[in-house]
């Protein structure tokens, strides 16, 4: 379930908002570059130790890039605790 399939197209923004208030600095950064329709179609945002940030959207899994696109390729994306990357 989606952010707006729970509070709709309106309630949306504010939604989106308060999730990325409580995310950290280099995370909010670069999720706020995605287009609101795509943080609007979110289903989870993964945040593992020692793993990359990873994003749920319509079934897709994907990865956040360090400029704030998200990548199926493991070696473009960001590290979520802002340390070095891991090869997989």
């Amino acid at each position: 379930m989606n952010v707006i399939s729970m509070v709709g197209q309106k309630g949306a923004t504010q939604v989106i908002d308060d999730i990325l208030r409580i995310l950290p600095d280099t995370v909010r950064r670069r999720l706020s570059l995605l287009p609101a329709v795509e943080l609007a179609a979110m289903e989870e945002i993964r945040l593992r130790a020692e793993r990359p940030l990873e994003c749920v959207a319509g079934g897709r899994t994907w990865f956040l890039s360090e400029r704030g696109h998200g990548v199926q390729d493991l070696r473009k994306r960001y590290f979520s605790h802002g340390k070095r990357r891991h090869s997989f």
